[in-house]
Parts: structure tokens; sequence; C-alpha cells
């Protein structure tokens, strides 16, 4: 038998290379192919991502999560879509990869996505998470 994983209870940021694919949004009429094929290759972006900081050893019981998008222009932007934009496939490569236990509500709480305007650092997805 395996020896449980060690909690984390150190605030984790993640940083993803690029946005969430504009697919993921709530509003959007792509095709459901496309849309599950965008879906899986940032759930594979952010599991690289993951990987390559390390972080494969991880569980995180009960977590808060907070998004945040680094954009390049500054533009009116709906929260509410943008967190089922990201914060889904994001959090089901946290649970994939073994980092969250679960993300329904009672082990994790999504914060309201932030949005910053820096041309010289966009794209950019920035995963905030703390808990224990």
């Amino acid at each position: 038998m395996s020896e449980p994983r060690p909690t984390y209870s150190v605030p984790i940021i993640i940083t993803i290379p690029g946005l969430p694919p504009a697919s993921q949004s709530p509003n959007s009429r792509a095709h459901w192919a496309q849309r599950h094929r965008e879906r899986r290759e940032f759930m594979d972006l952010v599991g690289w991502t993951l990987l390559s900081a390390g972080m494969k050893d991880l569980l995180i019981r009960r977590a808060t999560v907070g998004l945040e998008y680094v954009v390049a222009a500054e533009r009116r932007r709906d929260p509410d879509n943008w967190a089922t934009r990201g914060g889904k496939p994001i959090l089901d490569a946290l649970v994939n990869m073994g980092i969250l236990l679960d993300d329904d509500s009672k082990h994790v709480t999504l914060t309201p996505p932030l949005f910053t305007v820096d041309p010289s650092r966009a794209p950019l997805t920035i995963v905030r998470i703390s808990g224990r």
C-alpha cells in the first residue's frame, strides 16, 4: 500500500502561457468537437505546466482558487463568462493531476477572476491556490 501524499498549505501560483480558448465561453457557438478538442488541449497545457513546476505529488483537500487573466488591451470583459471559460478546464486539470481532491463546492471556492492589462506579458493565465 502506498503512503498518503502530503498536503500542501503554502499558496501556490501557477503561470500558464496563454488564455483559455474562447470556445470554452458559455456564449461560444463553436462546434462540440472543436470545444472538446480545445478544452483537452488547454487541460494538457495546464497539466504540463504543473509537471514542469514539480507539482505532481501535492494534495490540497480544501482550496480557494483565484484566476487572473493578463490581457493586452483594456476592454469590457464579463467576469462570469471568464470564470466558466477558464475555471472549469483549469479545475478539471488540477483534479486530474491529483492536486485538488475534488472540484465541488465542498472542496473548492472559486473567487471572481481578475483582469490585468499588460501588453508586455500578455497573454497569461495566473492561478493562485491556497488551502490545506
